[in-house]
């Protein structure tokens, strides 16, 4: 599965082309041994994202980083980093330079800390520990990079790596560190050391001033000198009341993989149940406050963990917004979320603020699901409610061919039941409850359409229109 993502332009006096790098990594179903390549695909001037031929060959899937013009790839302990030159066209163009053995400054993730490389790699022939290229040194001269020094635990494999305002932090299942450019380092907080993470890495992203990391425990937000909140599809589950007997949450207790951020927005992939091969790649935004995420759903898939060896499920799978992306015109870019579904690479198209939305482009398709469905949180009241009408706001239906079906549990039966006719219509929509008296209420949304749309068919508000039956005594 594909697991990190880089973009790079390639710029020639009579061309301008963009490319996406994706890094796949899987385990050989026959051997059990390590398979690790870069696939490459044309991200730019076409209606769809193209591989090129070809693919490159490297020793381990980590993190890569962009350093002074060229993206180095990590190769492991004990190996020299591949240098990336990239060329034209097919793969066979592109300069990947060789790996060597004993090369003391070997890594396994990369990142850039402030104008400087920095990197962080797991005991092993060499000393392990996080290490700081000189000023304009080369990564590939093992001379020019400092001491290792220890950040967490050296002889445990480091999940991932970042930097923010000005320090640089390596995720360890025994805490968050950080460190910074001349080499002090120590323990941000050590809420991991009591969860080991079942995961090689993680992919931390920078969001609203603080970092996002993909935890087993949850989707963590952080900032510097506060403390870590879930801010994930289940926290709601957990802060407000435990979840209904009624009707099993699909979303609760889940494993995010990654996430990829592009401006207000967060992306993420999402497994409701790890020992279940399916996914679901979700968007999250809010106006200002991380820990109110509103989310839905863009796609589900299913993890290629039943076509290979049980041992992949210990590999995340990635997910990236290409923001370098020109899919309807060579002039303009197109932000567009790609992820890796069964092998193959997985795009969705978003405006061009990065929103999952709408795209204002007029030769664009938005091609969704056939069908749909989806529970809304559970509502529960304080007190016994009469509920009279469901209104519902809807836009972009197609006359004839797509339709939601409202229906309902409450707790005065614990049955679903239908509410009303299907809505068709675009515009406001009155479904009748019959004067329902409940204390709990969940609604459930079934979706049927077409295959094609210039505009997301969409729900853009749902009121629920009621008063307490204390009133009518």
């Amino acid at each position: 599965m594909y697991q990190y993502f880089f973009e790079e332009n390639k710029v020639t006096l009579t061309s301008f082309e963009s490319f996406l790098y994706a890094v796949r990594n899987g385990r050989d179903t026959l051997t059990g041994a390590y398979q690790v390549y870069i696939d490459k695909f044309d991200i730019s001037g076409a209606t769809t994202i193209a591989q090129e031929a070809g693919r490159h060959e490297v020793l381990v899937a980590g993190q890569p980083a962009r350093y002074h013009g060229f993206w180095w790839l990590p190769a492991g302990n004990d190996q020299k980093p591949y240098k990336l030159t990239v060329g034209t066209g097919a793969t066979t163009t592109d300069t990947l330079s060789a790996t060597a053995s004993s090369f003391v400054a070997g890594a396994d993730h990369h990142v850039m800390l402030g104008h400087q490389l920095a990197e962080v790699v797991q005991d092993g022939t060499q000393d392990g520990g996080v290490r700081i290229l000189k000023v304009d040194g080369d990564p590939a001269t093992d001379a020019d990079w400092g001491s290792a020094f220890q950040v967490g635990d050296n002889f445990t494999q480091p999940l991932g790596m970042f930097s923010l305002e000005g320090l640089a932090f390596v995720v360890n299942n025994d805490g968050l560190y950080s460190f910074n450019n001349v080499g002090r380092s120590g323990v941000v907080w050590e809420d991991f050391r009591g969860w080991y993470d079942i995961f090689e890495s993680l992919h931390p992203k920078p969001y609203k001033g603080g970092i996002l990391i993909p935890h087993q425990s949850g989707l963590i937000w952080w900032t510097p000198g506060s403390l870590p909140i879930n801010c994930g599809v289940d926290r709601s589950f957990w802060t407000r009341t435990p979840p209904s007997t009624l009707v099993t949450p699909d979303f609760t207790g889940g494993r995010y993989h990654s996430v990829a951020v592009s401006g207000e927005f967060i992306y993420a992939i999402y497994q409701p149940d790890l020992i279940s091969t399916t996914a679901y790649v979700l968007c999250g935004y809010t106006d200002d406050n991380p820990a109110d995420m509103k989310w839905i759903v863009m796609d589900s898939f299913t993890m290629r963990y039943g076509l290979e060896l049980a041992s992949n499920a210990v590999l995340m799978s990635g997910i990236h917004v290409a923001l370098n992306a020109a899919l309807n015109t060579s002039s303009v870019n197109t932000p567009t979320l790609v992820y890796g579904v069964d092998g193959d690479l997985a795009y969705i198209q978003l405006d061009q603020n990065g929103s999952p939305f709408e795209h204002p482009s007029s030769n664009f398709t938005y091609t969704p699901r056939t069908a749909a469905n989806a529970w809304m949180s559970e509502l529960v009241f304080p007190t016994e409610m009469k509920l009279e009408r469901i209104v519902v706001y809807t836009q972009n239906l197609v006359s004839g061919t797509d339709s939601f079906v409202l229906s309902r549990v409450a707790d005065v039966d614990g049955l679903e039941r239908t509410v009303g006719a299907s809505i068709i219509a675009n515009g406001r929509n009155v479904r009748d409850l019959g004067n329902l008296i409940c204390n709990r209420f969940i609604l459930n949304v079934t979706y049927a359409g077409g295959t094609s749309h210039t505009t997301l068919p969409m729900i853009t508000r749902i009121e629920l229109w009621g008063s307490p039956v204390s009133n009518d005594r």
